[in-house]
């Protein structure tokens, strides 16, 4: 992976990881304040547009970058809009809180999973190394036992969407692995890991 794959896109994942952690809070703690910030916050594909187009106008991109570029956006496209769908849930219910008490722990967690799934997802991106892949895919598996059958209808939607999240980062991870195992993981590996 090449300056927009390499570095950018794993600014974006951080971004989306942002993004994913706010909408869980908004979720947890009721907060229209940053759920209306999750509805506004700038998708990966206006972040990356202008760079993309840029680097294919002058032919940067190394053969085949373009289509590994485009499927991660699209993945990351994903993950933001289901960041914002939860944000949406939360934004519907200004009355009364989205979860009942029992189920806001559980549902901070599976955020929490989401988040560090994206920097992981990241890691792959910018070092291409198999091992960041393990930790995505265990970590969806987290994802899964964290699933519960709510009794209320916007909850179960909501664990959908953490769920359908999980896939996405997995995907994405998934896709890059060993796409840029020339990277020094000692450089900045503590970036990603916060």
């Amino acid at each position: 992976m090449r300056q927009v794959s390499g570095v950018e896109l794993t600014e974006v994942c951080e971004s989306v990881a942002d993004v994913i952690d706010l909408a869980t809070s908004a979720l947890v703690e009721a907060d229209l304040v940053a759920a209306q910030q999750v509805l506004t916050a700038t998708t990966p594909a206006a972040r990356l547009a202008e760079t993309t187009a840029v680097l294919v106008g002058r032919c940067r991109l190394a053969h085949g970058e373009l289509p590994e570029t485009i499927a991660a956006v699209t993945e990351l496209e994903r993950m933001h809009d289901l960041a914002r769908h939860i944000a949406e849930v939360v934004h519907r219910h200004v009355d009364r809180p989205v979860l009942s008490d029992p189920l806001r722990q559980r549902f901070a967690a599976m955020g929490e999973v989401a988040r560090r799934m994206t920097l992981a997802a990241a890691c792959v991106l910018y070092y291409g190394d198999r091992g960041y892949l393990v930790a995505v895919s265990a970590a969806a598996s987290e994802m899964h036992r964290f699933l519960v059958l709510a009794d209320r209808h916007d909850a179960a939607l909501v664990g959908q969407f953490y769920e359908q999240y999980a896939d996405h980062a997995v995907h994405l991870a998934m896709h890059f692995a060993g796409a840029g195992a020339d990277r020094n993981p000692l450089a900045t590996a503590d970036r990603f890991s916060r």
